[in-house]
């Protein structure tokens, strides 16, 4: 295993290096001899160096959120942004990160055998692609708890409580999923866009929106002492579209009509009807009232 700490105070160095020995031995990460452990001063550059995206921003401004840390699988190497050092100046808190971190490295994509384009295949291929996240997510947070048991720091409480409250609220926020969901359905309706163009926007945005869903019942449900909450039932945010949640907590799954009706539901709160027709899948959009 290799660490590369490039930040200029020692002292920042060796609790780095010291904590992710530590967390390392504590997640079993297989073939940790190929592994590079790469913490910069300059994250973003660090990322383009080793993806080649030159795109790539760790600033999320949409939804006014950095990313703290990134797994490249096929080259068995994370790297940590330094502002998880310098604006979380507390050891649960970035342990929990690591974890997520580590389960990336060691998770096994379980790929949904191809065999056409039907509602199934779909819908499966879906639910995997939030699979990874929500396992990560609940491992870093359940690690996190089991090796600290009882001393929870207040530090990492108010964390839990205010990423709680901050998926809550990008949740709800009419301004980041439900005005851009509307108008995107308008731009179609109107021919503005392409349908093609429609459907790979809404994808994103759906798939976003999932993630936080995810993110946010994992606090929940991990974290439920810390958290006394009054859950609206928002037109977005509701049974229908936390459903997810409560598929990818069955394991593995066993597609039925259930699953599928869930799933139909989910994915019309977006906007979307999905079925099967002899051509391969039909994909109707209909206006949401929002």
């Amino acid at each position: 295993m290799e660490i590369k700490i490039d930040i200029e105070d020692d002292e920042f160095r060796r609790i780095i290096q010291e904590e992710i020995e530590v967390v390392v031995k504590a997640s079993d990460i297989e073939k940790i001899d190929d592994l590079v452990i790469i913490v910069p001063e300059k994250f973003d550059e660090a990322v383009v160096k080793v993806s080649g995206d030159e795109s790539y921003k760790s600033r999320r401004t949409d939804i006014n959120r950095y990313v703290m840390g990134v797994t490249f699988r096929d080259k068995q190497t994370i790297i940590f942004n330094s502002k998880l050092y310098y604006d979380f100046d507390d050891l649960q808190i970035r342990f929990s990160i690591y974890f997520h971190e580590f389960f990336h490295l060691n998770y096994t994509v379980n790929r949904v055998p191809f065999k056409v384009y039907d509602k199934k295949y779909l819908y499966m291929s879906f639910i995997e692609l939030q699979r990874e996240e929500f396992l990560a997510i609940r491992y870093g947070l359940k690690q996190t708890k089991e090796l600290f048991g009882k001393d929870i720091s207040e530090m990492f409480i108010s964390f839990i409580q205010e990423a709680g409250k901050g998926h809550l609220k990008n949740l709800l926020d009419k301004e980041i999923y439900h005005e851009n969901l509307k108008s995107l359905i308008h731009s179609y309706k109107v021919y503005d866009i392409t349908f093609d163009d429609f459907l790979n926007e809404v994808t994103s945005l759906i798939h976003k929106y999932s993630l936080e869903i995810i993110s946010f019942c994992n606090y929940i449900e991990i974290y439920s002492n810390y958290f006394n909450l009054n859950l609206p039932d928002d037109i977005l945010f509701n049974s229908d579209t936390k459903v997810i949640y409560e598929i990818l907590k069955m394991g593995t799954i066993d597609y039925n009509s259930e699953i599928e009706s869930k799933l139909d539901r989910f994915f019309l709160r977006f906007g979307l009807t999905i079925s099967d027709i002899e051509e391969g899948l039909y994909y109707g959009v209909n206006y949401l009232k929002i």
